[in-house]
């Protein structure tokens, strides 16, 4: 990497003739290029060339005011970006806990820290998700300071003990973890449970960008369900409300704490946690908040739903939190599966018959097969000439990976985006989790067809995949894969076990009815 784009960044940040607009745009020119020719590095060259761009660019020239704060908060997320240390993070932990910000731009950094949380669990200390809660709370204080008057508690007693209301923040499709997850939640309660249930979407992650930020997280919107007031899933029909603008926005959240104080409902289940408007509703009747990745979801509700019994590091945030032991419960995740519907072969695929084919599915896999991955991957195969991997969802660096390693040309491919995984998965062996926080849905349709899940312990897909097929490396993999060509009744008890483990992850009604009896018996609940 030479110094010509780092050369004219300097000469494009010191021309005061160039309005602010036109040196992002041309930042972002030079700063693509420069994350093309980073991206091949490994840590401590990354760490190196970092050291020498923050210099270069002069961070601590640029002030704490006006243009030069603005373009200073966008040269950080750019060294984030390409060098991935915390020390960057941090900046724009700042940034976001300044209270004279604008609230938007505050919940625009917020969304980018959770972003960055989510890709890469390095940043997820302890003392980071500390400082994350109290950014949070801030936020919701903030927040409710905006409304004119404060929400007030309903009493049990006076609550409708059949509605129920399970809100999001995010509603997109069958294809998207979350909206499954609501979906699947309202679904068990009203069919199973006898609830009358309505479906909020609060929508409170960022469209537009209310300031210069290198590679934002903006999130998908599906605007015409705002003209919606009814949705419908496996039969059962929910009154819908979906926020159509923009989050922060104390009309909508005013609307929808209108709406719950007026239907006054048993309880509300947040999905996902990190929902402010959901925070809100929780002065006005209990709020059960359920990760969408395991761990303890970011919420001031009065209940959390943890995917199993708590790690000690989530133990001692709770202490820390003052979040009490009684508020904490026990809840297995569990999945909808979309039945099959349509038959692959492996020939569909350009697959032979006798490989042992290993699935990777995402729809983020640029960033979760990283160089190193895909260099550990390459290693694998080479060693491995019976193995063979099946790529399926979003991954644009495939061709590159394919162009530099003869052996992802000659044992994988992409399948690109599959309308029906379990049909790609019918014709794979196992599946093999990239490094990764989340993946959890698509282990799990593995595991229903019958495929090992191989994972390193940690992780929603280590939950999904349960201690059985835990795996640290690559070495395991490979006996794992020795047994299962050499033994058939071993690959029909592995069958059998993942099938199992399949099926404990599908009650969701059971879940859920646990989970209410144990709120009920609550003071928190009262």
């Amino acid at each position: 990497m030479n110094f010509y784009e780092l050369n004219e960044a300097r000469r494009l940040l010191g021309d005061s003739r160039v309005l602010l607009g036109d040196k992002v745009a041309g930042l972002y020119t030079l700063f693509s290029t420069m994350q093309e020719k980073m991206a091949p590095m490994d840590g401590l060259e990354r760490r190196r060339w970092g050291e020498t761009l923050e210099k270069g660019l002069r961070l601590h020239d640029l002030g704490n005011r006006g243009e030069g704060a603005i373009l200073r908060l966008y040269l950080t997320s750019f060294l984030l970006e390409v060098t991935g240390e915390e020390r960057f993070l941090w900046e724009i932990f700042r940034a976001a806990e300044e209270p004279a910000r604008p609230l938007r731009e505050r919940l625009f950094l917020y969304w980018q820290i959770v972003r960055r949380g989510f890709l890469d669990r390095r940043y997820r200390t302890l003392e980071n998700d500390l400082r994350f809660w109290r950014l949070h709370r801030a936020l919701v204080h903030a927040h409710a300071k905006l409304l004119p008057e404060p929400p007030q508690w309903i009493p049990a007693a006076e609550r409708d003990s059949e509605r129920v209301v399970v809100i999001t923040n995010q509603y997109l499709g069958l294809q998207h973890g979350p909206t499954m997850t609501a979906l699947d939640r309202a679904h068990a309660l009203q069919s199973k449970l006898g609830k009358k249930v309505v479906l909020i979407n609060a929508a409170e992650m960022p469209r537009s960008l209310p300031l210069p930020f290198f590679l934002p997280f903006l999130a998908t919107f599906k605007g015409n369900l705002s003209r919606i007031d009814l949705t419908r899933f496996q039969g059962q029909a929910f009154p819908f409300y979906q926020c159509k603008d923009e989050m922060p926005n104390v009309e909508e959240m005013m609307k929808i704490l209108a709406f719950i104080k007026e239907i006054r409902p048993a309880f509300i289940l947040s999905i996902g946690g990190n929902n402010i408007t959901a925070d809100l509703c929780s002065r006005i009747a209990p709020v059960a908040t359920l990760g969408c990745v395991s761990g303890l979801a970011v919420s001031e509700g009065q209940f959390f739903l943890p995917w199993g019994d708590l790690v000690k590091e989530d133990e001692e945030k709770a202490t820390q939190l003052g979040i009490a032991a009684e508020r904490i419960i026990s809840c297995d995740f569990t999945f909808y599966i979309r039945p099959q519907r349509k038959k692959l072969s492996r020939a569909d695929l350009g697959i032979d018959e006798k490989a042992f084919v290993l699935a990777i599915v995402g729809g983020r896999l640029d960033e979760e097969v990283q160089p190193a991955y895909a260099q550990e991957l390459d290693r694998f195969l080479e060693g491995n000439p019976e193995a063979f991997i099946a790529f399926a969802g979003h991954f644009e660096r495939y061709e590159k990976y394919r162009a530099a390693y003869p052996s992802f040309a000659g044992q994988s491919c992409f399948a690109g985006y599959q309308d029906d995984i379990l049909a790609f998965n019918e014709v794979c062996d196992a599946y093999l989790n990239p490094p990764r926080t989340g993946g959890g849905t698509s282990a799990l349709e593995a595991l229903y067809m019958g495929n090992p899940v191989f994972t390193q312990p940690r992780g929603d897909v280590a939950y999904v995949a349960g201690p059985r097929y835990h795996m640290d490396g690559f070495a395991a993999i490979e006996t794992f894969m020795a047994r299962w060509q050499a033994d058939a009744s071993f690959r029909d008890a592995e069958r059998a076990a993942a099938r199992l483990r399949a099926g404990e992850l599908t009650d969701t009604a059971g879940a859920l009815g646990g989970v209410i009896a144990a709120m009920e018996r609550s003071d928190y609940y009262r």
